[in-house]
């Protein structure tokens, strides 16, 4: 069975092929007919890992400025339903510039919800766009969430942050 499962993460990308062998043969070498074994190799599995290195838009060190790139937008359905059948999602808003930064503005075009959600924490700025935190500071790897209920979840986009004071 081959089975591929590839790993992105911001500093590398990692592809795992996985050989495990479905014949009987507990370690002897096999012969080229034998389909499920490699020809050559005992009866057990191996990883063949392949580690690219890349470079992101997104700054990595305190000296760069950050971007839109270093903020991270998820919504996550909760599973929750309220009344009226729609379902809760949460947002989850984290800053992945080492630097502190403010004013987070989203793309939440059509963002709607039937219950309340905090004005100081979300809230529109100009229609389309909503400012995250009240434009407060968001600490480097810290996350600002919020809840919204609708029948479906808004695909929100950062859309513009200040970087707070010397990075």
């Amino acid at each position: 069975m081959m089975q591929v499962v590839p790993t992105v993460s911001p500093f590398a990308f990692a592809i795992d092929w996985t050989y495990r062998s479905t014949g009987s043969h507990a370690g002897a070498d096999s012969g080229p007919g034998d389909p499920g074994r490699l020809p050559g190799l005992p009866d057990q599995s191996y990883i063949m890992c392949i580690m690219l290195k890349t470079k992101f838009s997104g700054s990595e060190t305190k000296g760069d400025r950050c971007g839109t790139s270093n903020i991270q937008v998820e919504t996550i359905n909760t599973g929750v339903m309220v009344s009226g059948g729609d379902m809760v999602f949460e947002v989850e808003v984290k800053n992945l510039c080492p630097c502190t930064v403010r004013n987070v503005r989203l793309d939440g075009r059509g963002f709607a919800s039937t219950v309340d959600v905090d004005p100081a924490v979300f809230h529109t700025d100009d229609g389309n766009f909503y400012l995250v935190n009240g434009g407060e500071p968001i600490a480097s790897m810290a996350t600002v969430s919020f809840r919204y209920a609708w029948d479906h979840f808004f695909e929100m986009t950062p859309k513009s942050l200040d970087v707070d004071g010397q990075c």
